[in-house]
């Protein structure tokens, strides 16, 4: 179950008793009538975007899916995120993804592109997790049962701990790897 930034839509995932559909409720906060309702194939997760216009949906049988709150139809590529129980939450933005599964995988997206930023965080393998963009949305903060993660997704960030790790400047390969899109311009 989700809010709308605004506070004027509900959004709420219904999961059929044999988890084969899930139908997607949305209500009005203000008159507390139902206003659309969408029946999508599987168990679904949902999350809305700050700007009201996307619908994040994550699937038990793993991936994501973006959908237009306009024409209630997917926009864009799928994101094959892993297999299992896949949560999924917009960022703050609305340039970015993360996705995280049942077997403790947190990814993060290029929701233009469709392409994965990077490798999965680290966290505990084969426990439950799920994550969230915190306020300004250059953190996003992860946990499982009973540990809580937090990492600065910004580029720059991001370019600081691949140097710490490697040791080294990266070289334009890794660069491309781990910073795909953005330009050559290493932090070491």
């Amino acid at each position: 179950m989700r809010l709308s930034p605004d506070g004027r839509r509900l959004f709420i995932a219904l999961v059929d008793a044999d988890t084969a559909h899930t139908t997607i409720q949305v209500w009005d906060t203000r008159s507390r009538r139902r206003v659309r309702s969408v029946r999508v194939t599987g168990w679904a997760d949902v999350d809305i975007s700050p700007d009201g216009r996307l619908l994040a949906l994550g699937y038990r049988t793993g991936g994501a899916q973006l959908w237009s709150t306009a024409t209630w139809r997917p926009v864009g590529r799928n994101f094959a995120a892993d297999a299992g129980g896949v949560s999924a939450q917009i960022s703050r933005d609305d340039r970015a993804l993360a996705t995280t599964t049942e077997t403790g995988v947190v990814r993060l997206w290029d929701i233009k592109t469709g392409q994965a930023i990077g490798t999965a965080l680290p966290g505990v393998p084969s426990r439950p997790a799920a994550a969230y963009f915190t306020g300004r949305g250059h953190l996003i903060a992860s946990y499982d049962t009973g540990r809580a993660y937090l990492w600065d997704i910004r580029p720059g960030s991001l370019a600081r701990q691949a140097c710490e790790v490697a040791g080294r400047r990266l070289t334009r390969t890794e660069w491309d790897e781990f910073l795909p899109g953005r330009d050559y311009n290493p932090a070491c």
